[in-house]
């Protein structure tokens, strides 16, 4: 992919980091494209099942600082796991959309939605089943941010949402919150007793 860089694949405790993009991008009809061509499986396929769905996919295109961010994708024994760090994005109740009719943002599904402030970034997750490489709503994942430099620990609310134009192809976990540049941090997410981690730095 243009644009793109792939590691190798390496195996922690939190799982097994699959592919790291430094982004600034578009939603993409199927991430399996993405994630997985760089270690041998299918382009549409990871653990031998389709993907289905849509994630934001961030591209060294555009490397402002106002759109720094990136995608990472971990695999836990149930599930693949796919954090984006984007610019901040106004989120919308369902009540809001339909009086507002919005052109871009998200609709907040389940949970409540955090504003758009200075240095803020949307932070987000996608979990799909291993088994079935669908996305999945019904879990309860922690999403929780650690600032390596401030030593800030934040938990966010997990809220469930989708783009206001892909609807729910795009369902996904997250919400806003300040991420500051040239720090150093930890995005942790867990489900159950799985968890993913990915460390990044906004320069």
């Amino acid at each position: 992919m243009p644009g793109s860089s792939q590691e190798s694949l390496r195996s922690s405790p939190t799982g097994t980091d699959i592919a790291d993009m430094e982004i600034v991008g578009h939603r993409l009809p199927m991430i399996a494209a993405v994630l997985v061509a760089g270690i041998g499986l299918s382009a549409a396929t990871v653990g031998g099942c389709a993907l289905t769905g849509r994630a934001t996919v961030v591209s060294a295109a555009d490397a402002s600082e106002r759109y720094a961010g990136f995608t990472k994708s971990v695999l836990t024994p149930t599930y693949l796991i796919v954090i984006n760090v984007l610019p901040p994005e106004e989120m919308f109740t369902p009540a809001e959309v339909d009086a507002r009719h919005p052109v871009e943002g998200e609709m907040a599904l389940r949970g409540p939605s955090g504003p758009v402030v200075a240095s803020s970034r949307h932070v987000e997750a996608h979990i799909y089943s291993r088994l079935t490489g669908r996305p999945l709503s019904e879990v309860t994942p922690s999403i929780t941010l650690t600032d390596h430099v401030t030593g800030a620990v934040t938990q966010l609310e997990p809220t469930l949402m989708q783009d206001i134009i892909i609807g729910s192809a795009d369902q996904h976990f997250g919400n806003n919150v300040v991420v500051e540049s040239h720090h150093d941090f930890t995005i942790h997410v867990g489900i159950d007793d799985e968890r993913a981690s990915v460390a990044g730095r906004l320069d």
